[in-house]
């Protein structure tokens, strides 16, 4: 189990290093606007949650 998951990793740092630094960068971009879209959600939905809690207290 261990080295088919070894063996997963591996595969994909070698295919990061042949990518070309604009596209690594690309990649990076994408996957940090995608959390970061996902937590503001994620906050803005708790702080509605949590005010009206507030309110009927």
């Amino acid at each position: 189990m261990w080295d088919k998951l070894f063996s997963l990793f591996a595969a994909l740092l070698n295919m990061w290093s042949k990518l070309s630094e604009e596209d690594k960068q690309k990649i990076i971009s994408a996957i940090v606007d995608t959390f970061t879209d996902f937590f503001r959600k994620q906050y803005q939905s708790s702080q509605e949650n949590s005010g009206s809690e507030e309110k009927t207290v």
